[in-house]
């Protein structure tokens, strides 16, 4: 398969770093075939080994959410707040890798079919792109459509010395079909290192956001300002969501609902991939981290102190939390 093309700007200082680097530690242009004069942008994170074999990594399908540690967990609440994490638990929702790619690759799809195919299609990845979800689809897609991808040009942007706006230039000169694909699409503020990206891009540059998975929050903040197109399967459902098609009791009093939305924040989801776990804005960190509650006098939840003596609740209940999750280690990382 025909290797990516990527072009580092300034060209002087990428040559200044490689020549700093020991010949071990340097990629031999014979190993990734990168054309100085093809990429974009420019990052002290190189892209990954993996994704110039074409063949991307996958997690374990092993579902990493522990059921079995759900029963304790719950019970080890305070009796009137139960509900809130038997809520949680019961619509937790895993996205397996099958589905995941299922759903990845039916959005690019579609995305290829509306396309004129006049311009090289341009990937848009953060410059901490060794690391991040984004580059390991892109490198999924690479796999998948190596004849579509071939022309493929990869911009990296967000370190100090290459801001996005550094770019602006480059992304609105109407040379590329600028694309902007990820595993999901959650509060929308990772498609916003785009809050700076979207204010180069605000309304006058089209970009497709191919994303299987989003949550409506996510989508309506970046339809909002930009001229954005999206390849989306599946809506990721908010608290907010889950509550209003499964209503909460009306014997709850007005403590316990404050309560919940303390534990659940409306905005936030109960969905999981098996290449991993959302992070705490995403996913509830009760949920997520397992915590254990004690109700303070007024009635208002708090964690658990984990050890003895804690300097504000020396009085309260301590309890380790529970290892709901098993760890999952994103193979991007």
């Amino acid at each position: 398969m025909d290797r990516p093309r990527v072009i580092f700007i300034p060209v002087l200082s990428l040559i200044a770093l490689f020549l700093a680097l020991p010949v071990s530690g340097r990629v031999k242009k014979v190993d990734c075939e990168i054309s100085l004069t093809q990429l974009h942008g420019r990052t002290s994170y190189p892209l990954p080994e993996w994704f110039f074999r074409g063949k991307a990594p996958r997690p374990s399908p092993v579902d990493r959410f522990d059921r079995s540690q759900v029963k304790g967990w719950v019970e080890a609440q305070p009796a009137d707040a139960r509900f809130i994490f038997d809520f949680a638990q019961t619509h937790l929702t895993r996205i397996t890798q099958k589905e995941f790619e299922t759903e990845l690759y039916k959005n690019f799809k579609q995305f290829l079919a509306k396309r004129d195919g006049k311009k090289p299609l341009l990937f848009l990845l953060p410059s901490d792109a060794r690391t991040k979800s984004q580059t390991w689809v892109a490198a999924l897609l690479r796999e998948k459509f190596p004849e579509q991808m071939k022309d493929a040009h990869f911009l990296t942007y967000g370190s100090a010395d290459s801001p996005i706006s550094k770019h602006q230039a480059l992304l609105t000169s109407g040379r590329y079909e600028i694309v902007f694909a990820d595993d999901a699409l959650y509060s929308g503020t990772q498609a916003a290192t785009t809050e700076e990206l979207i204010s180069i891009l605000i309304s006058t540059v089209p970009v497709s956001v191919v994303a299987p998975f989003s949550t409506t929050k996510a989508r309506d903040r970046l339809a909002a300002k930009a001229n954005v197109t999206f390849y989306t399967s599946q809506l990721i459902p908010s608290v907010e969501e889950l509550v209003a098609a499964n209503p909460l009791p009306n014997s709850l009093t007005e403590k316990q609902r404050v309560n919940f939305y303390k534990i659940l924040r409306a905005d936030q989801s109960l969905t999981y991939f098996d290449h991993k776990k959302p992070d705490a804005m995403s996913l509830p960190r009760p949920v997520g981290d397992g915590m254990v509650f004690f109700t303070l006098p007024n009635g208002v939840l708090e964690e658990c102190p984990l050890e003895p003596n804690h300097p504000l609740f020396p009085t309260a209940p301590v309890h380790q939390r529970v290892p709901l999750f098993r760890e999952i280690n994103p193979p991007y990382k």
